[in-house]
């Protein structure tokens, strides 16, 4: 209670035993929106149902755009609503969910042109062939924005399909050859955007990937060991259809995580082309004491530069920038890790470390 608010604000917990819930909230009458109650509440849970599946929900709901950071709530600039269910077994992943953004941009310049809804349904099958491994993807989306301008609103639907199979042979050397193909089919739709001169535009995405791997293992005198694995990819996809638009694959980073990937887009929309080889070496070693250290070197170079990545992401041109990626860890107290991404002519294109300390007392980072 102050002399301009007046506010009551509650949580509520409960455990079940399939799952629990939790609420939290809150309403004010005060003189800043004098007459209007001002609230929000914020709903989170997750459930086991039957034939294993999951099922969580996150939902975030306010009066006005500023009531959060009034009062200390929050200071989100976009509320994220999320049901979803899934199911994890051995050879699938299932999953279907709905996303609700609600964007809390007081100007309103981002009300239109953020997406609203999201809807994802997404199946993924393993199965063991022909001395491989083959994939079955079904993924669909549906993006909806509020705005009915055109361009401004665009609204995107995907089907996607796609099957790969792969297969990895050990040689009499020790080396490991493996080999990868598959294609994916897309259909689109898309509405109030007059870019697209086909609303319903449809696309073919064959690739295949040839790659040879030398893992070597030594063990040291101390009871550790270390592990040294050069790799050469050799990778091709292309892309045969109309143009579509860039929802899901906006974000582009390069790091070891995908120094060996045969797509460096995140989502469905972009796809990376040509002919190019992925080249690195990792190196990591596991002491008897328990600490570890690793080590990532590695480049992309490319037969033709098809245009598709920006300067800053270090991934232009007919070959990529130098990727060192390097990392030591202490059991729980000790983190440390730096990836560098440099030119030739060590002209850095960024370079980012973190540290993490853990003592009984006290945390840094």
């Amino acid at each position: 209670l102050t002399t301009e608010s007046r506010t009551l604000g509650a949580r509520y917990r409960q455990g079940f035993s399939t799952g629990h819930i939790e609420l939290n909230g809150a309403i004010s009458d005060d003189d800043i929106m004098s007459g209007e109650v001002r609230r929000y509440l914020f709903a989170e849970g997750a459930f086991a149902l039957p034939a294993d599946f999951n099922f969580r929900f996150d939902l975030k709901a306010t009066s006005d755009d500023d009531y959060l950071d009034d009062y200390g709530f929050g200071t989100e600039d976009t509320l994220t609503s999320v049901i979803e269910a899934d199911r994890v077994s051995r050879y699938s992943y299932t999953r279907a969910g709905l996303t609700h953004f609600n964007s809390l941009d007081v100007t309103g310049a981002a009300e239109d042109v953020l997406p609203r809804d999201l809807f994802e349904l997404s199946h993924d099958q393993r199965i063991d062939l022909a001395g491989g491994e083959a994939r079955l993807s079904f993924n669909y989306y549906d993006l909806n924005r509020p705005s009915m301008d055109d361009g401004v609103g665009r609204d995107t639907a995907r089907l996607g399909v796609s099957a790969s199979w792969r297969g990895d042979q050990q040689l009499a050397n020790g080396m490991v050859l493996g080999a990868e193909a598959g294609v994916t089919l897309d259909a689109y739709s898309i509405e109030e955007d007059v870019f697209y001169t086909n609303d319903s535009p449809t696309r073919v995405i064959p690739f295949g990937m040839v790659e040879l791997r030398w893992p070597h293992t030594r063990m040291d005198t101390s009871g550790g060991y270390q592990t040294l694995e050069p790799v050469m990819q050799l990778v091709w996809s292309d892309v045969d259809g109309d143009p579509v638009p860039d929802e899901t694959s906006v974000m582009v980073d390069f790091d070891e995580g995908n120094l060996f990937a045969s797509n460096r887009f995140s989502g469905f929309d972009m796809v990376e082309t040509g002919l190019r080889a992925n080249l690195g070496v990792t190196w990591t070693r596991y002491d008897a004491d328990g600490w570890s250290s690793a080590l990532s070197v590695g480049k992309i170079l490319r037969f033709e530069d098809e245009g598709q990545f920006a300067a800053e992401s270090g991934l232009s041109g007919d070959q990529s920038d130098w990727l060192v990626a390097a990392a030591f860890n202490m059991s729980d107290k000790i983190s440390v890790a730096n990836r560098a991404i440099f030119d030739n002519g060590f002209d850095f294109t960024s370079n980012e470390a973190r540290v993490d300390l853990q003592t009984d007392r006290a945390m840094f980072s």
